[in-house]
């Protein structure tokens, strides 16, 4: 059995409160550094965690940078994989929240039609394929070994819900992976 640590990126440098998305040139945050540094630390000491010997990123800077510090401390390289992406995304590169936020503007409604599929957006059941696709073909390269996946927040839920028996479709103010959380999922072949 192969076991996947899928981890969220830390969190981003956005002044200007953009959905970023696939946008290149988000990089972390002081804090995000910070943060990465320190689970990074706990990775290698955390007796299920401490045998990772594969590390798998997003293409995306964030992630590539929140992977670094693992991938220095247990000396192994980064593989990118372009299916870990994180989710397009309509809103792209627009502002959200109050006042100026794309989500309460009349235009957009139509782009919030349906939440749950989601109508803004690539569809979770497209996302599930891709990074369901990606874990699988990850475990099938390296059998029971430990394997940490750093994605982002849309991605990995819909992944996790997956492996968990559920549908990927959900509503987004309900996932619970918060920056540089770690879910485990475990495949068998």
């Amino acid at each position: 059995m192969t076991k996947i640590f899928l981890m969220r990126h830390g969190e981003v440098e956005n002044p200007e409160g953009v959905i970023y998305e696939r946008l290149p040139g988000f990089h972390l945050s002081k804090t995000g550094k910070n943060h990465t540094e320190i689970v990074a630390k706990q990775i290698i000491t955390n007796k299920e965690t401490k045998n990772i010997s594969v590390i798998y990123s997003s293409p995306l800077e964030r992630a590539i940078e929140t992977a670094t510090p693992v991938a220095k401390l247990l000396n192994l390289p980064i593989t990118i994989d372009n299916r870990l992406i994180e989710a397009g995304h309509k809103f792209k590169g627009k502002k959200v929240g109050k006042g100026e936020g794309s989500f309460l503007k009349i235009r957009n409604l139509w782009l919030m039609r349906n939440i749950f599929k989601p109508s803004y957006g690539e569809s979770y059941v497209n996302i599930a394929k891709r990074m369901k696709s990606a874990v699988e073909d990850f475990s099938t390269i390296h059998p029971h070994e430990n394997i940490l996946v750093v994605s982002h927040q849309a991605p990995i839920w819909v992944l996790y819900r997956i492996f968990s028996g559920k549908k990927p479709q959900h509503l987004n103010f309900m996932r619970n992976n918060s920056y540089c959380s770690i879910l485990k999922i475990r495949v068998s072949k």
